[in-house]
C-alpha cells in the first residue's frame, strides 16, 4: 500500500512536471547531506546522478545547464556501491522540477547544497514518487524500477514517456 496517491496516467505525471526527461546515467557523485546542525543521527546522506544524452519530452533545461539533468536520491551507500547495482549505461525517464531552494530540503538544512554537480548546475527533482524510472536489466531490455514508489514492471522503458501506459505495479516483475 502506496503512502501517497497513485498517478493514473503518465499524462497525470507529466503535468505534475516542469520537465520529463530521458537519458543514461553517466555520473554518480556523493552528494548533500540533509540533517539538523550538530546532530550526526538525523543526517540523511545523498547521492546525486547525473543524467546525460538527456532527450527532453518536455520542458527545457535552464540556459545555464551543461546539458546534463542532476537528481538527488538518498544515498544507499557509497556511490561505487549504487554504480554496482545500477551501472553507468542504465536508462533513466525522470518526471521532475527543478529545486530552487538548494539551501534547505523542506525544512531540513543541507550541509554543502552544491556536492555532487558542477558549480552552478541546476538540479531537479522527482516530481511524484513515480516520476524517476530506472532500468536495471543488464542489457536495456525493460527490467524496470520505481525506487521511490516501489514499483516494477517488464517492458520498454519509452513505455513510460507520456502516452505511455506503464506505471509499474506493486509487485516484482520478475
Amino acid at each position: 500500500m502506496a503512502d501517497y496517491e497513485l498517478a493514473r496516467s503518465t499524462e497525470e505525471l507529466a503535468g505534475l512536471s516542469e520537465i520529463v526527461a530521458k537519458g543514461v546515467i553517466v555520473d554518480i557523485q556523493a552528494g548533500p547531506v540533509a540533517g539538523l546542525p550538530d546532530d550526526d543521527f538525523s543526517d540523511i546522506e545523498m547521492i546525486v546522478v547525473a543524467l546525460g544524452e538527456a532527450e527532453l519530452v518536455q520542458g527545457k533545461l535552464p540556459a545555464e545547464s551543461d546539458g546534463r539533468v542532476y537528481f538527488p536520491m538518498i544515498s544507499p551507500g557509497d556511490p561505487k556501491e549504487f554504480a554496482k547495482n545500477i551501472p553507468l549505461g542504465s536508462k533513466v525517464v525522470l518526471y521532475a522540477n527543478r529545486i530552487v531552494n538548494t539551501q534547505s530540503d523542506g525544512d531540513i538544512p543541507l550541509s554543502s547544497p552544491d556536492a555532487g554537480r558542477p558549480k552552478g548546475q541546476p538540479v531537479f527533482r522527482a516530481s511524484h514518487p513515480q516520476g524517476l524510472i530506472i532500468d536495471v536489466s543488464p542489457d536495456g531490455s525493460g527490467e524496470l524500477v520505481w525506487p521511490e514508489a516501489l514499483r516494477w514492471a517488464s517492458a520498454p522503458i519509452e513505455n513510460t514517456l507520456p502516452g505511455g501506459k506503464e506505471l509499474g505495479s506493486g509487485e516484482p516483475a520478475h
